[in-house]
């Protein structure tokens, strides 16, 4: 498949071409994720999107298509700056749209569809992504002459997805919730430049409107925030002879993150368009007031130096 057949099948409103062989085009679509080439990349994971939202492939299609990304996620997993990272990054936003729309299924979006990922099937490619999360080097957000990896933004993205499902509980929100913190705790050569806190802050904000985690839980994932990961202040990192550039990169990752969350969860999340979503959002956020003024408390021991202190001086 080229960039002519992606354009062509876009032109036709992602139908189906007649007489297609929809395992080989499947093959085809899923060879290009890995292309140094962004519009390869993008027209495959564009084609996927669409046939998987008009239920093109059948429930096992879908998990076995899944659990094939979930093998691509480890594709040069622990390397940076490689073009592995573009076919780990697209395999993760593919996989999303499995979870996405497992859940549109499973919310009605589709007559004779219902969701075919149960809760032991999650859990399982969760606890795989999460470790594929955790191993993850390459933060670079666009290559030149290459386009988008994005591979942080990408893997946040699945992350959401899996924050919204309902076969999760607490304990596995928790766990995704620990995720971030140590991705973003973990010493690094590069800042976050391209909304990568966004996208991070987007996946909390899931899991805050699932309300299923107290304000001791979330209190409890926030306050170690405020220090490295090895247990010392932050402003260890800047000295007046030296520099920890590791982890003052992580320092700017973690406090530009927290920021983008207090912003987030202060204004309201852009809406979701998804049916299943809608009462969430109508609920609320149980503890919103108290967790921005934990955000807010954590904010300002980590710069401490910019703010005045709690009496205004």
């Amino acid at each position: 498949m080229n960039k002519q057949d992606l354009q062509s099948i876009k032109e036709s409103n992602y139908a189906l071409p007649e007489d297609c062989d929809l395992q080989q085009l499947t093959t085809e679509l899923e060879e290009l994720l890995a292309s140094t080439d962004l519009h390869l990349r993008e027209g495959s994971f564009l084609t996927f999107a669409h046939w998987m939202e008009a239920g093109h492939f059948t429930d096992d299609e879908m998990i076995a298509l899944g659990n094939r990304l979930r093998a691509e996620l480890r594709v040069g997993l622990g390397t940076a700056n490689t073009d592995t990272s573009f076919l780990r990054s697209y395999a993760a936003l593919v996989l999303a749209v499995i979870l996405e729309v497992n859940h549109q299924f499973e919310a009605g979006s589709l007559e004779g569809r219902d969701a075919f990922l149960d809760e032991e099937r999650t859990v399982e490619w969760l606890d795989d992504v999460l470790d594929c999360f955790s191993q993850e080097k390459d933060r670079r957000g666009f290559v030149p002459e290459k386009g988008w990896t994005h591979t942080i933004a990408h893997e946040a993205d699945l992350l959401a997805a899996f924050a919204q499902s309902s076969k999760l509980q607490g304990e596995h929100l928790l766990c995704i919730l620990a995720a971030i913190s140590a991705n973003l705790r973990e010493p690094t050569d590069t800042t976050h430049r391209f909304d990568e806190d966004e996208r991070l802050a987007k996946v909390v904000i899931d899991v805050l409107y699932r309300n299923a985690l107290d304000m001791s839980s979330l209190r409890s994932w926030v306050e170690p925030m405020t220090r490295r990961l090895d247990g010392e202040e932050w402003k260890a990192s800047l000295k007046l002879a030296a520099c920890d550039f590791g982890n003052n990169c992580a320092r700017v990752n973690t406090r530009d993150f927290l920021r983008s969350l207090y912003f987030q969860i202060a204004s309201g999340p852009r809406r979701s368009s998804e049916a299943y979503m809608a009462p969430r959002y109508e609920r609320g956020i149980d503890v919103r007031e108290e967790l921005l003024a934990e955000l807010h408390s954590a904010l300002r021991a980590i710069d401490s130096y910019f703010y005045a202190d709690e009496q205004g001086s």
